[in-house]
């Protein structure tokens, strides 16, 4: 496997400045003059958006993976998942998973799902074969499913080799807050927090405690939203 990166990923994010200042309690949003920069604080955004797709091995943005490759089992489940239900059970047998949830539409020249033929020649499924469930292949896009009916992958391992887009359309509440509070910790850890925060010692105390609480009910949301993959 090689990349999986965000397509956008400095606009594609899960919360703004703006909600990181209200959740700090600041006067005045994030800007220009402010200590920490609106700049800064974007890059804590950006880095803390990627942290959440990383752990919960999902996506609420678009996503590309690139030469990514799978094994192929024409006699057994595919990797992954076991066998989606409503199909019979040889077609349930003949699929891979691709790891991934919620498949963007293929376009052919941009995504490609390449059978190995050996040597150095692959075959590209989305320029080449006819798609569709009484053709030669056909994809559910929700689950990330591939199911081969007349064509699918001639060598066992890393037979398929493909590039695909993913990721969810709308970010959700649970997502958008849980990086609200990383981005926030984030903050608070590397700025001094004399410039957020008085300085007296009850106020640095209530501040630990609110920055343990922000990180618990983060890594509680990431641990419902985290995806599962079994090989079978």
């Amino acid at each position: 496997m090689t990349d999986d990166v965000a397509l956008n990923p400095t606009t594609d994010v899960y919360t703004t400045s703006d909600k990181v200042a209200e959740l700090l309690q600041l006067q005045s949003p994030f800007g220009v003059n402010t200590r920490p920069t609106k700049t800064v604080v974007n890059n804590i955004i950006q880095r803390q958006t990627e942290k959440i797709d990383r752990i919960t091995r999902h996506s609420w943005r678009a996503r590309r993976v690139t030469n990514w490759f799978y094994d192929f089992n024409a006699y057994g489940f595919g990797i992954g998942y076991a066998s989606s239900q409503g199909y019979n059970e040889l077609e349930s047998r003949r699929f891979i998973d691709l790891g991934r949830r919620n498949i963007r539409s293929l376009t052919s020249g941009t995504h490609k799902l390449e059978l190995y033929e050996g040597g150095n020649t692959y075959t590209d499924l989305v320029a080449s074969a006819t798609q569709g469930r009484g053709d030669d292949w056909y994809i559910d896009l929700v689950k990330g499913y591939i199911y081969f009916k007349n064509k699918f992958p001639l060598y066992r391992y890393n037979g398929l080799r493909a590039t695909f887009d993913y990721g969810d359309t709308a970010v959700p509440f649970d997502i958008e807050e849980a990086c609200t509070k990383l981005a926030a910790i984030e903050v608070l850890r590397t700025q001094d927090y004399t410039v957020l925060v008085s300085s007296g010692e009850t106020d640095i105390e209530t501040t630990n405690s609110k920055l343990e609480s922000w990180k618990e009910e983060a890594n509680d949301v990431l641990s419902r939203r985290q995806e599962l993959i079994y090989v079978v």
